[in-house]
């Protein structure tokens, strides 16, 4: 029987806390900040579901825009492990905020919807009044606008509004945030809605307006009929907070007919919604080999005896084949395995958890749409590569192989109906690579590599040490647009470190660069060093050829990098060669 459905995001953000060092945390404040790498990437679409192109998203220091098909891509970086945010705008839509909970050494996948921002009515300030749109209502208080520096505004107040229905299968990707919470308590947890309000107030010109201090409005949000029972009498409010990503608890709403009505004291985005206390889910993906298997994705859903209720949410194992993050305590879960074809190959029921819960290995048989790797990397003198990996690409998907002592590799990789993949090796201590080979896949279950000989010289890279770690970034970006100067790793280092660099200079010299921010992770230890500046000051960059388009850039740069202030200088240097795309 379909369901009908209201939203509890699962906070399914996939960690290795096994292997986390206290290196990793960058205590910026009273509660530890811990940084992982990741890669971030998604779609865009409009209110139809079709993807919109030349969407604006800035993600920390890094900013794009979408393609004809709404995809976005980031290049791999530090991000807060609770959340960092993804800030997405567009003409003619309602800016929208996702909290992105990070797949540490992976990649992170996040769709969002954007809805049209439509005038829904007009009040004079003076008099106040009430504008009514399908599924909710706003009322403004009489004298009680203010526009810039809080000055009294008395004239027209252009209203738009939006309600997000519970119900509705779009509302996870229209919302702000992931609904992760705090109450009035001071407690984390996630929420369940019954219904979001979301309202900007403009004057015709544009300029926004907002609820004087001390002045009140009243929001009212239709709770449809398939919940309409199971909806309590009194509701918390929760306003999202764009400054943490996430909603704050803030007075209540109560149940009048079919609707909830309640005040608030200013606008954003505003929640009716139940809170649920979490525990920590975690696990690893390997096939009957016990190899780990990479970027499979992991389901978890809330079985709820109130058949009015569903909820779920999912990621992608990471390198080591991990998953693991935040569920409500208290509940039963449905936890599937789920192929790059989206197959369900594993169910299981967990809980009702009140600690804690590791699955530890969970054994999933992908043989017939995944491919188990082995071989080996070698050097000029063929001995093992231990510094260095083996870059496999499977039609979208990219996947680094990090050897062992003996040089020897062997992971499981999705692929789906792909026919073939390709591979090749770097040996990252001596700048060499070996000739990229195209394998045949076609009914196989184990592919052989055979043994990859690292011995020609890299044309482009970017090499640095950051704190004491050296990096070497194969395959890296440089181009030139507007005033600015870029080098960055594109989102092709390994094992998701990330390197970005501008400059407001273009030919060679020495200078200060506009911004830089460099990471180093090792998937083995855990241990990440991370440093960025802006208006870099301490880090000097000297170049000595910038080359046309299709030639390359070479220079070399030292200083240091900011971290947070407990830890402000972060050594950096390092050199790079990189051909310039444009």
């Amino acid at each position: 029987m379909k369901k009908n459905l209201f939203f509890l995001f699962l906070i399914i953000g996939l960690i290795g806390t096994s292997c986390r060092k206290n290196d990793d945390i960058i205590t910026g404040g009273p509660d530890p900040v811990i940084y992982v790498q990741t890669q971030l990437m998604g779609v865009i679409n409009d209110e139809n579901g079709a993807g919109l192109e030349g969407v604006g998203l800035r993600w920390g220091q890094q900013i794009t825009t979408t393609d004809e098909n709404g995809f976005y891509t980031f290049s791999s970086a530090a991000a807060d492990e609770q959340g960092t945010l993804l800030q997405i705008t567009a003409n003619g839509y309602f800016d929208l905020t996702k909290t992105v909970v990070p797949i540490p050494n992976g990649r992170t996948w996040m769709e969002a919807m954007l809805t049209p921002k439509v005038l829904s009515g007009t009040v004079q300030a003076s008099a106040g009044g009430t504008v009514t749109i399908p599924g909710t209502s706003v009322t403004l208080p009489a004298g009680g606008i203010v526009g810039s520096g809080n000055v009294a505004y008395t004239g027209t107040v252009n209203v738009y509004a939006t309600w997000l229905d519970p119900t509705d299968g779009n509302t996870l990707a229209r919302m702000p945030g992931n609904l992760t919470a705090i109450n009035t308590n001071d407690e984390s947890g996630s929420l369940a809605t019954y219904g979001m309000i979301g309202v900007e107030l403009e004057t015709p010109t544009g300029a926004p307006l907002q609820i004087a201090q001390g002045a009140e409005a009243v929001v009212e949000m239709t709770i449809p009929a398939s919940i309409l029972a199971s909806a309590p009498a009194t509701i918390p409010l929760w306003h999202f907070d764009e400054a943490k990503g996430k909603w704050l608890e803030d007075g209540f709403a109560e149940k009048v007919g079919n609707r909830y009505v309640g005040t608030v004291s200013h606008f954003s985005f505003w929640n009716c919604d139940i809170f649920f206390e979490n525990v920590t889910l975690s696990g690893r993906v390997v096939n009957s080999n016990g190899a780990p298997i990479i970027g499979v994705r992991v389901r978890a859903t809330m079985v709820n005896v109130n058949p009015n209720i569903w909820a779920s949410a999912s990621a992608w194992t990471n390198n080591n084949g991990e998953f693991g993050g935040k569920v409500p305590a208290g509940e039963v879960l449905l936890i599937e395995i789920l192929n790059e074809c989206g197959a369900v190959v594993f169910s299981q029921e967990v809980g009702p958890l009140s600690v804690d819960l590791d699955m530890g290995d969970v054994v999933v048989d992908l043989s017939d749409k995944s491919v188990e790797i082995t071989g080996s990397l070698v050097d000029c003198d063929s001995n093992p590569v231990t510094n260095g990996y083996i870059r496999i690409q499977v039609e979208g998907i990219v996947v680094y192989l990090t050897p062992e002592t003996d040089g020897s590799v062997n992971a499981v990789v999705p692929t789906c109906d792909a026919d073939e993949l390709t591979a090749a090796g770097f040996d990252v201590e001596n700048l060499k690579i070996s000739p990229a080979q195209t394998y045949t896949i076609t009914g196989l279950s184990v592919l052989d590599l055979g043994v990859l000989t690292a011995c020609d010289v890299l044309e482009e890279y970017i090499e640095y040490t950051i704190d004491g770690a050296s990096v070497v970034v194969i395959e890296p970006d440089a181009s030139i647009q507007g005033n600015y100067l870029t080098i960055s790793s594109g989102g092709n280092s390994p094992d998701s470190t990330f390197f970005y660099m501008s400059l407001d200079q273009m030919g060679p010299g020495t200078y200060n660069p506009q911004s830089v921010e460099a990471s180093s992770f090792d998937p083995i230890s855990g241990n990440l060093k991370f440093g960025y500046c802006q208006g870099c000051m301490n880090m000097q960059v000297t170049l000595t050829a910038v080359g046309n388009v299709g030639e390359p850039i070479i220079g070399t740069f030292t200083g240091t990098l900011d971290s947070n202030p407990s830890n402000p200088d972060v050594p950096l240097s390092g050199s790079f060669k990189v051909i310039r795309d444009n």
